[in-house]
């Protein structure tokens, strides 16, 4: 882990990164189990050159909003949301809605509950995400749930390129991890 992220070396971050986001600013948040860090970089520099804004620190205390709720001990994945100030925070098969700009959690229900993510119903995604990132294209994810996964449009609300597939060949880096 240290090779890309020298700013987290004897963090809790230092060995394992649950899920993280960015704010499009050069600021990104990490998370590790009930922590989080807050930090600053730019996608063309070096590495070297991020550094930590806010040194790890509770998530409760980071987002005084996820306090008392499900996201205050961890949070599984975080998708970008259409809108630029949110993002999708899933722990099991609960997901919510973070305002990061204003520090507001909302509409915490079943994944299944959510209009966006109505076609997870009767999926694998349904129980829940383990893990996932953002492309750079637009509104379009990258979902992982056990051996399988799928590319997702949050804002058509549909899944892109066929619906779910097991990571097997699509994915052969993961397969040692898997």
């Amino acid at each position: 882990m240290l090779m890309g992220f020298q700013l987290f070396a004897k963090t809790p971050f230092q060995y394992q990164i649950g899920s993280s986001f960015d704010t499009g600013d050069n600021v990104a948040f990490f998370f590790s189990r009930d922590q989080c860090v807050k930090t600053n970089y730019s996608p063309d520099a070096p590495s070297a050159k991020a550094r930590l804004l806010q040194a790890p620190t509770p998530i409760k205390v980071m987002f005084p909003c996820l306090e008392g709720t499900i996201f205050e001990n961890g949070i599984d994945a975080i998708l970008r949301a259409p809108n630029p100030i949110c993002v999708y925070l899933f722990k099991g098969d609960q997901a919510g809605t973070l305002v990061f700009n204003s520090n507001t959690v909302i509409d915490i229900a079943n994944i299944c509950d959510y209009n966006t993510f109505i076609p997870f119903i009767g999926t694998v995604f349904e129980g829940g995400i383990d893990a996932a990132f953002n492309s750079h294209l637009g509104d379009e994810v990258f979902i992982f749930k056990g051996p399988y996964y799928a590319h997702y449009d949050v804002k058509k609300n549909e899944f892109l390129n066929g619906i779910i597939k097991r990571i097997n060949g699509d994915w052969p880096a993961l397969q040692s991890i898997l």
